[in-house]
């Protein structure tokens, strides 16, 4: 509601200050610092839930309520960025990595890959429909998703006795790995009960 109008401007205020000028050109927004143990701290993820690609959303989404060209503006230097980090993959395909610490892997999904970067191409080609520049790399984008498509259905499936062979594999994987895991915690319990018993005896040494 037009209530909350002046909050929202100051919130988008504060995001459009976080961003970084990039010497390629257009703006970098690094959305959150990688504090997860499998993501290297500093990692940058370009993505729609992270990264670039969810702030120029957001942007055009406010511009296109505001009206308000400034944002529009900053919508247009974050997707110029996220077009100079794609890779081309194909013939008039391209896809941005899901991580600047993973050249090369690129996911198909929402939140770090090719579905996130399409939807925002196509939120900005709903406000900006004169600029042919959206349209053109949302088809960039599914020309390497269609590929990778077809390349999944040319996927023989696997048939019931394959399935029940790896299964099987499976199952036998499991219990070795938990009879090495009883093996381990049998040793630790064994190596704690000797430091208990070591430190219980310098102790009673220490009082004598």
């Amino acid at each position: 509601t037009k209530k909350y109008d002046n909050t929202i401007r100051e919130a988008i205020a504060q995001i459009i200050a976080y961003g970084e000028k990039q010497e390629a050109g257009g703006i970098k927004w690094n959305g959150v610092e990688a504090v997860r143990a499998w993501a290297t701290k500093g990692t940058y993820w370009p993505g729609i839930e992270w990264g670039t690609t969810g702030i120029v959303y957001l942007l055009a989404d406010a511009y296109g309520y505001f009206g308000d060209a400034h944002y529009l503006q900053q919508a247009l230097e974050g997707e110029q960025h996220v077009i100079s980090v794609a890779d081309e993959v194909g013939e008039n395909a391209y896809l941005v990595p899901m991580n600047s610490n993973n050249p090369g892997l690129y996911y198909i999904g929402h939140c770090h890959g090719a579905m996130g970067i399409v939807k925002m191409f196509t939120r900005l080609a709903q406000v900006d429909g004169k600029n042919p520049l959206h349209k053109d790399w949302i088809e960039k984008n599914l020309n390497r998703v269609e590929e990778h498509q077809k390349a999944v259905e040319a996927v023989e499936p696997l048939t019931m006795d394959e399935i029940n062979d790896l299964a099987q594999k499976a199952l036998k994987l499991i219990m070795q790995l938990l009879k090495l895991v009883k093996k381990n915690v049998v040793m630790m319990l064994c190596l704690m009960f000797m430091l208990t018993v070591f430190s219980a005896r310098r102790l009673r040494v220490s009082f004598t």
